[in-house]
């Protein structure tokens, strides 16, 4: 007896709420856009994950490479035991020389900035 009156003071009181008719076929077309755009979303992320994975592995592979050569000219002069020969032994992993050696003193709180030297 109750709920009667609760619908009917509802619809009366709701009645200036009107929702528009869409048909299915434009919830479908709607529903199929969605999809395709989030599976090509889907697609350009796990790209992009899979570029981010070769590359670590590429970066991996190079600091092994780097601890490969740093062991070998540690043990080549721990086998010549001499210094003397330690230009040769750089020189053969491409290292060069380093001239010149600039520091900047940074006093307190102050800010250091790049002025292209």
């Amino acid at each position: 007896m109750i709920s009667p009156a609760i619908t009917q003071s509802i619809s009366e009181k709701a009645y200036f709420i009107h929702l528009p008719k869409i048909s299915l076929r434009k919830i479908l077309i709607s529903g199929f856009i969605l999809i395709a755009l989030l599976l090509a979303f889907c697609i350009f992320q796990i790209n992009e994950v899979i570029k981010a994975a070769s590359l670590v592995s590429m970066y991996e592979q190079e600091i092994v490479l780097a601890d490969q050569q740093s062991k070998d000219m540690e043990a080549s002069l721990y086998q010549e035991k001499s210094l003397s020969n330690l230009e040769v032994a750089l020189s053969s992993f491409n290292y060069e020389k380093v001239r010149k050696i600039y520091y900047i003193q940074v006093i307190d709180n102050q800010v250091v900035v790049n002025a292209g030297l």
